[in-house]
Parts: C-alpha cells; structure tokens; sequence
C-alpha cells in the first residue's frame, strides 16, 4: 500500500496564502484532499502543514479521515505526495498514476515538459522534499510526485493535461480555478436538471401511441410547442441539454423510450461538441439512439435532423459542427435513416439565420416554423 501526504505548508514566497481561499464555498485545499480520500490504495492520508488555521480547518471538515502532522513521517514506505494547492487534479488520475508507478523510482507530474521536480531530492541533508513551488532553481511547478524519501530514486514523468496540471501560486491562478469549478458545479447542475426533466417528461416517454411522431434529442426539440407533424401527434421526447450519451445513460439504457410511433425524428449533435470528444465518438454515441429504435422497432420510418449551425456562441463551433454533419450523413445513409439537411436555416456565412435564433442556438418562433416544414417535407416523401 502507498500512504499519501497532502503538502499544505505555507510559503511565504506566494503572493497569498492560497490554500485557505474560498472556491465556491470550499477551501482550495479540501478540492484535492476529498479526491485522495476517495482513492482506495492509501493505507493513510496524512495532510502535512505548519498552520494551525489550515490543521483546524482540515478537522473540521474531514475529521479522523486524515492524520494531520507538521513533518513527513520517517516511514521506509512509498509515499504519493501532492500539493494542497492541485485543486484541479481528480480521483481517476491519482488512481492512474499510481498504477503506472513502477517502484523503485519517482512519478511526476509536469507541464510543459517540465525537467525536474525540484532543485536537490532532500534539503539540509534531511529526507524532506522541497515544496511544490516554482524556484529559483526549478523549471516547472508539479502537482505530485510518488517515490521512498528514504532511498535513491530516477525521474519519470507523468504528464498531466492543462487542466489538472494547475497548481494554484499566483493571482491568475486562482481566478483560473474559480472558473474552471464554476463550470463544473455547472455541469453537476446541469446532469440533475436532465434527470428532473426525464422524471417530468416519464409519462410521454413511455407513452404507447403508434400512430404518432416521437421526437428525441435534446432541447431544440424539446422547446418545441408543437403538437402535430403531417396530421399526427407528437410525443416530444426531446430533453433539455441532454448529449447522446446521456440520451443512451439515462433514458435508453433504462427501456423508458417507448418505440411504438410510426415516425421518429432524432436529433442531436449540439450538446456533443461541447465536450472533448472526437468526432467519430459523436457519430458513435449519436447513432445509438437509430439503432435502439431499429432494434425494438424495425419498420420504423426514422429521420435524423442535421445539427444546426449556430450564430455568435463561444462554446460551439460551427467548424465541428460541419465536420459532425460530413460524417453523421454518411452513417445515416449507409444505416437507412432518412437526412434532413438544415443549411437553408443558414445565413451566406454559414451561420444560424438572426431571425431564426433567439440566443445563437435555441429556434425562435420562425426557426420552429421553417424546421417543422424541412420535417414534414420528408415525412410526407416518406409516407408516400
């Protein structure tokens, strides 16, 4: 088993002591405390520092489940030894490097292709290593490292992404990290208001009506006020911010889609490319939804909407979604699921016609009644 150290000393270098800062109601160093003590390998979580206010505020908040201590244990053992200021480092990461740690040398992270973790393996002669700073003899900050204090070690690195690689030292630091938890809060936010939304939207998921239209994807349909497509009504499956694979997670893997209508329409790809995906994932995730209709249901008539372009939103690029489109045709075709191409929606920029928008991505009233006619031009070919 690998004890872990949580380094929390303060160092008068910084500007400010950060590690005591609030971050959306919680101290910066409680972030990567909670993700060590969710890792099952640690036989113990030390947190190591020479404040009172910090080893006070760490009782608090985690009581007997770390044992706080103002020096490294003198202990021959494996240690994985992280800053208290990572606030952005997670579980599965600590987990994986501790895997790919090998024994008998040192893991680090770096960024950057960082050289060195610190300027000398032990300070005045002592098995203690130096903080998790960016000194006068360092290259890079680092926000872990695994290795024995108490004998020889070789460097391997374990480079992290941008992201879990901030080690919070500066201003700017901080403001990076507020951000970066703010939109995930957002994201937690947003996975309970998907689920809220199915719990309401039950009924009409397990509705039985086989002369109807279905419609699912995400919340371009779901803000539809639309009750008939080419004289049959609709049941809007549709749910707010859902991506494909929430779609499969929460509602197909689950059996609540019924699949008895006449017609679905499907449309997603928008709350896809919002996330680091590739885009053959995308195409991949997408096309489960087709091939959990056509699995249930195989004379169903299924189209599949194009993802609509967007007009002036930072958080979606209208590149992808081209690139989206180029390979989601290609499947549908290959897959018999009928193409409703949008770019009649699209302004001689190739971006979401003004009047069609109300914020850049979301239809207005005209968008509705321009989509609702590309719908029922096919449905009527369809149907002949």
């Amino acid at each position: 088993m690998i004890k872990c150290i949580i380094d929390c000393r303060l160092d008068k270098r910084l500007e400010n002591e950060f590690l005591t800062l609030n971050v959306w109601g919680s101290p910066v160093f409680s972030y990567v405390t909670k993700e060590c003590l969710s890792v099952h390998c640690f036989d113990s979580v030390y947190l190591l520092t020479d404040s009172e206010y910090v080893a006070e505020s760490a009782k608090e908040l985690f009581g007997r489940k770390v044992v706080i201590v103002d020096q490294i244990p003198r202990e021959d053992a494996v240690f994985f030894m992280v800053s208290g200021r990572a606030v952005m480092l997670t579980k599965e990461t600590i987990a994986d490097a501790i895997a790919k740690y090998k024994g008998g040398g040192y893991l680090h992270s770096a960024k950057m292709q960082a050289e060195c973790f610190m300027n000398t393996p032990f300070c005045e002669g002592s098995a203690v290593p130096v903080s998790f700073l960016k000194g006068e003899h360092t290259i890079d900050i680092n926000a872990f490292f695994i290795g024995n204090f108490t004998k020889d070690f070789f460097e391997e690195k374990y480079l992290l992404n941008e992201k879990e690689s901030l080690v919070i030292n500066t201003g700017n630091d901080f403001e990076l990290a507020l951000i970066l938890k703010k939109k995930e809060r957002n994201v937690k936010l947003l996975r309970n208001s998907i689920e809220e939304r199915i719990r309401e939207k039950r009924e009409i998921l397990e509705a039985d009506l086989p002369k109807s239209v279905c419609l699912a994807g995400h919340s371009q349909l779901d803000n539809w006020e639309v009750e008939e497509l080419c004289g049959m009504p609709v049941r809007n499956c549709g749910i707010r911010g859902i991506s494909s694979f929430e779609y499969e997670e929460l509602i197909l893997n689950r059996r609540l889609l019924n699949v008895s209508s006449k017609v679905f329409v499907v449309m997603h790809g928008t709350n896809d490319i919002v996330y680091p995906y590739k885009v053959s994932e995308i195409v991949s995730g997408i096309m489960r939804t087709p091939d959990y209709i056509r699995r249930y249901q195989p004379e169903a008539k299924i189209c599949f909407v194009s993802c609509l372009h967007v007009n002036g939103r930072a958080d979606r690029s209208n590149r992808k979604i081209d690139e989206l489109n180029f390979e989601l045709k290609k499947r549908m075709e290959k897959s018999n699921i009928f193409w409703i191409d949008t770019g009649s929606m699209d302004d001689r920029f190739g971006c979401l016609r003004q009047e069609y928008t109300e914020d850049g991505l979301h239809l207005s009233g005209k968008g509705y009644s321009v989509l609702k006619r590309l719908i029922e031009e096919r449905i009527e070919r369809l149907l002949q």
